[in-house]
């Protein structure tokens, strides 16, 4: 077994290992003591299926005797007590000795399928910079899964990439982030970059508004020339000019183009919370 699966974990690393590490990983905790019975029946028995599961999931085991603290925190009244958590969060748990068959049916209520596992595989090869192993296993999630965002997120960062921009525009028609902030910001740092402006030449169009400093289009179109090529504040600050002088230009377009900036970047980063709190003083003055 991979020395990674398994892990011993204390009052102390509780916050790293399981409720940080479950950010990439399900973990499932065991907590047990050494003098239980029913504990040392189910140990083996998660073992075992932790074995099968080949690194889909991870479990970390708390000596309830040795850690008091995250037991009490997590409500733990009788051991063995086994607790689920997934994106940082507690999604399920049961308490007592289980049998296999029942363990194994209470794991696939949260452990990801087949698209999910193979996102986050292509996912780790593209952060290592293996980008055709990646784009090669967001093909097998999307054929599990054809509407799996990640899956077609990094399919359309691969399309980008390889200059084949309907193709990426492709992937993100009727895209849904289904709540992950990740995918949103990722679905609207991609739509800024395939914006019909945004290979324009942002020189010309730079030189076009500094000769027509009151026309918007020039302006609007440098601004989303430059939100393209993340250059994310500079933008801002021409979408900013035409919110307050030409507030009706492409229906709204520019306090919308903001918005879709403020989601790229994270809507909790330092530079959404400043431009945001620029944006309202200009609209309500």
């Amino acid at each position: 077994m991979d020395p990674s699966w398994l892990l011993e974990v204390t009052d102390r690393t509780f916050e790293r290992e399981v409720v940080e590490r479950s950010r990439e990983v399900p973990v499932v905790v065991d907590f047990w003591a050494p003098w239980c019975a029913p504990c040392r029946a189910l140990g083996p028995v998660l073992e075992k299926l932790l074995q099968e599961g080949r690194g889909q999931w991870v479990l970390a085991k708390m000596d309830t005797d040795r850690n008091p603290v995250t037991p009490q925190r997590y409500g733990v009244q009788g051991i063995p007590a086994v607790k689920a958590f997934v994106d940082g969060r507690l999604v399920d748990e049961f308490t007592g000795a289980l049998p296999e068959g029942e363990v194994r049916r209470w794991l696939r209520r949260f452990l990801p399928g087949e698209a999910e596992r193979l996102w986050k595989e292509g996912r780790r090869e593209e952060d290592q910079g293996h980008l055709d192993q990646a784009e090669a296993l967001y093909r097998q999630a999307q054929g599990q899964d054809p509407r799996h965002p990640g899956a077609r997120l990094g399919l359309a960062r691969a399309a980008l990439r390889r200059g084949r921009l309907d193709e990426a525009r492709a992937m993100l028609e009727d895209l849904d982030p289904q709540g992950r902030q990740e995918w949103a910001s990722e679905l609207a740092d991609l739509r800024l970059s395939l914006s019909e402006d945004g290979g324009e030449d942002w020189e010309a169009l730079e030189a076009e508004v500094r000769s027509h400093p009151d026309n918007p289009e020039p302006r609007y179109r440098l601004a989303m020339a430059l939100a393209a090529r993340k250059r994310f504040e500079e933008a801002l600050e021409h979408l900013l000019h035409l919110v307050v002088h030409h507030r009706s230009f492409r229906d709204d377009g520019a306090r919308k183009a903001m918005l879709e900036v403020f989601e790229a970047v994270g809507p909790r980063s330092d530079l959404a919370e400043r431009w945001r709190e620029r944006l309202a003083r200009a609209l309500y003055r």
